[in-house]
């Protein structure tokens, strides 16, 4: 692969370029590096007795460099070769500003740290933008819904079933009148004259006796023993249906009135 060849290939891979530090701040623009591959003639001997001092600078914008202009791709990046006997860094800021970055003898790691120290962001900065873009995100997100969401429910979105407290239901969206059929709860929608008392007995007396299976007389918890002994006292065998324990309580209700 192209990108894996030349010097330093792993400069170019995605893990090596997320992984720097150093991120300017918004007013940071332009950052000059103004450094030398060779010494000058008149350097040799403090070359040879001390070493090159471009040689911390020059190592910063081979390693350093592409991480930074990863994680600032707004930021002009310059490099100013062999024309000034120190190295150093400038940066513009937005308000024309300059500031001036000595890097005479300094390795590279002590050049990222100046320039964090200075014109980079915080830990708690950068995590404080994190948290806010988060929050952006979920607000323009159209599937997250609370509160500090774009929406609050589901029920405020086009084409959604709107909220029961606010718009009536249809009688078959609501499981307060499960035991309906479908034409039965069509042919109700049409009397406007039934009332809400009218619907709850009508309720009560579905929950009681479902169309499809009427309650055995067993699991009725209200059997008094009067009619067991009036009807039979062995279960499944002489037994009255519920209507006849009933119709059998309002005359004994009848009786004592």
């Amino acid at each position: 692969m192209p990108f894996l060849k030349g010097a330093g290939p792993i400069r170019r891979t995605l893990p090596y370029l997320k992984s720097g530090s150093l991120i300017f701040k918004d007013r940071v623009k332009i950052v000059e590096i103004h450094c030398n591959w060779y010494p000058r003639r008149y350097a040799v001997e403090h070359l040879i007795k001390y070493g090159n001092p471009h040689d911390g600078l020059n190592a910063f914008h081979f390693w350093n460099v592409p991480q930074i202009q990863f994680a600032n791709p707004d930021v002009q990046i310059i490099r100013f070769l062999d024309m000034t006997p120190n190295p150093f860094i400038r940066c513009w800021l937005d308000n024309g500003k300059t500031v001036l970055f000595d890097c005479y003898e300094k390795t590279r790691y002590e050049i990222v740290t100046q320039l964090t120290k200075i014109l980079g962001k915080s830990k708690d900065r950068l995590k404080l933008e994190s948290a806010r873009a988060k929050d952006a995100q979920d607000y323009d997100n159209p599937a997250q819904f609370g509160f500090n969401k774009k929406q609050f429910c589901i029920c405020e979105v086009a084409g959604q079933v709107p909220c029961s407290g606010t718009c009536p239901l249809p009688k078959k969206y609501l499981g307060y009148y499960k035991q309906y059929k479908p034409e039965e709860l069509e042919k109700w929608n049409q009397d406007l004259d039934a009332d809400y008392l009218t619907e709850k007995q009508k309720q009560k007396r579905f929950m009681w006796f479902p169309p499809h299976a009427k309650p055995v007389l067993d699991y009725l918890p209200d059997i008094e023993k009067p009619f067991l002994r009036e009807f039979g006292q062995t279960p499944g065998k002489d037994i009255a249906p519920p209507d006849s324990y009933y119709e059998w309580k309002a005359r004994q209700e009848k009786k004592i009135k």
